[in-house]
């Protein structure tokens, strides 16, 4: 159900019944904008960090933004920028299979972040993942919420995420 919740709020997937409004967007039917919802409006982060593990973490955030109004000296700005927040300056040249496990989940919400989202949604980031490693992800998430105004929901059976979490349920 936790996984589902999220693709439901992310509208991939459709209620059988009811209704979801996010951001004032309805998402419960099919309807024009549902593709501009997604891609302006949440930023996805999964279980698995689905980076592409031959190109560079900078190189995987700018991905995210092609297709956009940027330029490339635009979009690889802004992906340093990312990197920074995560807490990963200096590593915008490594590729994935050269990070750690939290590494790369911390370059997944980076590029979950290129197109400035209101909603983050995240399932099981911090599954895996040892304590320290955890830790700086749930810090990521606490400092979006507090000096990004972007809001997490996050979802997953480690408790550990609860320690910053706003709300628990």
């Amino acid at each position: 159900g936790k996984s589902t919740l999220l693709q439901l709020i992310a509208a991939l997937e459709r209620p059988t019944s009811g209704e979801i409004v996010v951001g004032g967007h309805r998402l419960d039917r099919h309807a024009r904008g549902l593709n501009h919802f997604r891609r302006l409006e949440v930023g996805l982060v999964f279980q698995l960090h689905n980076l592409i593990p031959r190109i560079t973490a900078r190189q995987n955030i700018e991905l995210a933004m092609f297709g956009t109004h940027r330029g490339h000296r635009e979009r690889a700005r802004r992906a340093t920028e990312l990197l920074d927040l995560v807490g990963l300056a200096g590593k915008e040249r490594r590729k994935p299979p050269a990070m750690s496990g939290g590494e790369r989940q911390r370059v997944a919400i980076a590029r979950a972040l290129a197109m400035d989202p209101a909603v983050l949604l995240a399932d099981e980031p911090t599954i895996g993942l040892d304590d320290v490693a955890a830790g700086q992800v749930i810090d990521v998430f606490a400092r979006l919420g507090a000096h990004r105004s972007v809001t997490v929901l996050a979802v997953g059976h480690d408790t550990r995420l609860n320690s910053r979490a706003d709300r628990t349920i």
